[in-house]
């Protein structure tokens, strides 16, 4: 079954069906303000206006439907695959976009996956599934910033 739990933010301004976009990370443990502005310095400015939540949403469920299909083979998506994504989130959007974009955007949702992975594999956080947030205490925060990103 495919996932359009996305289509609503396409609807007229005026629609009463148009939702705001909300982020389903939200880090909201103690501490967690201050690394969320650090990654936040990782994120160019422009990506989220070209980029918003449910723009994004659209993108990863499109390259799920491509991986599902079987067109990742060996981890790489052919150039005619990029073409069909390219076409369908234009469709989708309503927004002109290129290859180009769509492949730097998932080299930096790679990245994002890898830094967000990484900081779960330290000692001292967990993942509260029922608010999709990190959970570590204020001195564990304390001590991750101290080596990552200081």
């Amino acid at each position: 079954m495919k996932n359009n739990s996305y289509l609503p933010y396409f609807a007229a301004p005026d629609s009463s069906s148009t939702r705001t976009a909300s982020s389903s990370i939200a880090p909201t443990s103690i501490g967690a303000p201050a690394i969320a502005a650090q990654m936040a310095t990782n994120v160019d400015i422009s990506d989220s206006k070209l980029w918003p939540d449910f723009v994004t949403k659209a993108f990863i469920d499109i390259m799920v439907d491509e991986v599902t299909k079987g067109n990742m083979p060996n981890g790489v998506f052919h150039n005619r695959t990029w073409t069909s994504m390219t076409t369908k989130l234009s469709s989708i959007t309503n927004r002109s976009f290129k290859a180009g974009q769509l492949k730097a955007k998932m080299h930096r949702l790679w990245a994002m996956y890898r830094e967000f992975y990484s900081l779960l594999q330290n000692t001292g956080f967990g993942w509260n599934a029922e608010t999709n947030t990190v959970t570590a205490s204020e001195e564990v925060w304390r001590n991750y910033l101290k080596v990552c990103c200081l």
